[in-house]
């Protein structure tokens, strides 16, 4: 049966184009968990500049009837964001849309839809496997070792600055070296002295921890998941004083199968995360709808393409940690006491 191309059929077919997209996208949303790690910074510009202040007072005493007021420095750690073109198409031939060979079409709107909902998480896994190699704000690798604050050189060799990590080596995922880096994660503390106050709860593990993850998180005793000289009948404290989330168990990070994570989640309201979504435009699809009969008769390949501006960025990076198990651990984690 032969189609005549027209304003309607134009209008018909691209609304179910959209109606197939829209589903599939959401179906795909309710599966991801980027959100739980990113921020969502939007922009009407080609570049956006951030910033987050770090926490530098400190109440000190003033000396003799307080005559000396010591002030605290207003610091700030900024970086520029910039956005990148993104996107696909779908290309028809007008006889094959007159001949009504159009079948692969819904099938692309829906890989589109899902493609568009899912990209967030493409660019995150990125950035948490290049992040020992990729810059944060103070121009080191996001994973490894930061100052607390980068912009204090006041006095101290570089060797004595306070500093921290969020590359632990020699820390195969068990439960004695949960407790030993969420305690010190926990013990991290702003410029001006006072703990960050991080709660690390997010778990992230490539498929095959699933057993172990299961394992050290919901094991009634100890005796399940430690060395038996350690196992005594005691209850598993990861299970009862620790507030962790049901972790994420991504197959994305399969090809790196003995790496963990742990961090804080992305808190939108106060801005502060690990990473971050920056969007200029949203993913959308061009329309042939506004056209009429005159005009399409002049078209002769039809092309919706669908287009997006966006990028990814690293944020806070106290707040996520990568833990590997090869390689001696850090005196930092053996020397906790737990």
């Amino acid at each position: 049966m032969s189609t005549i191309i027209t304003p309607e059929y134009i209008m018909n077919f691209e609304r179910d184009m959209r109606f197939v997209m829209t589903n599939a996208w959401s179906r795909t949303l309710k599966k991801l968990w980027w959100q739980r790690l990113m921020l969502l910074e939007t922009t009407g510009s080609a570049s956006q500049y951030i910033e987050w202040m770090l926490e530098t007072a400190r109440i000190q005493p003033l000396g003799p009837k307080g005559a000396s007021m010591p002030h605290d420095p207003l610091v700030a750690v900024s970086q520029e964001l910039t956005h990148s073109h993104f996107g696909n198409g779908l290309q028809l031939f007008r006889p094959d849309i007159e001949d009504d060979k159009v079948a692969r079409a819904p099938k692309w709107a829906a890989d589109t839809g899902s493609a568009q909902a899912y990209w967030p998480q493409r660019l995150l896994v990125q950035a948490m496997q290049q992040g020992k190699t990729n810059r944060a704000f103070d121009g080191l690798p996001f994973f490894g070792e930061h100052f607390v604050n980068p912009y204090d050189t006041t006095g101290a060799t570089i060797a004595n600055r306070r500093k921290y990590s969020n590359l632990h080596i020699g820390t195969g995922f068990t439960a004695e070296n949960l407790m030993r880096v969420t305690a010190y994660i926990e013990s991290i503390q702003h410029p001006g002295g006072a703990p960050m106050g991080a709660l690390p709860t997010l778990l992230v593990f490539p498929s095959n921890f699933r057993y172990r993850a299961n394992q050290v998180l919901n094991a009634e005793s100890y005796t399940d998941i430690l060395n038996s000289a350690q196992a005594a009948a005691a209850t598993n404290i990861v299970k009862t004083a620790y507030d962790f989330e049901p972790p994420v168990i991504a197959a994305e990070l399969n090809n790196e199968p003995t790496v963990w994570y742990i961090g804080v989640p992305a808190d939108q309201d106060a801005f502060d995360g690990a990473f971050g979504y920056l969007e200029r435009e949203a993913f959308s699809i061009n329309s042939y709808s506004p056209l009429d009969q005159a005009s399409l008769a002049n078209v002769n390949v039809f092309e919706w393409k669908n287009r997006g501006r966006n990028g990814s960025f690293y944020g806070l990076p106290y707040r996520f940690h990568r833990c590997e198990a090869s390689g001696s651990q850090p005196s930092y984690l053996t020397s906790l006491t737990l």
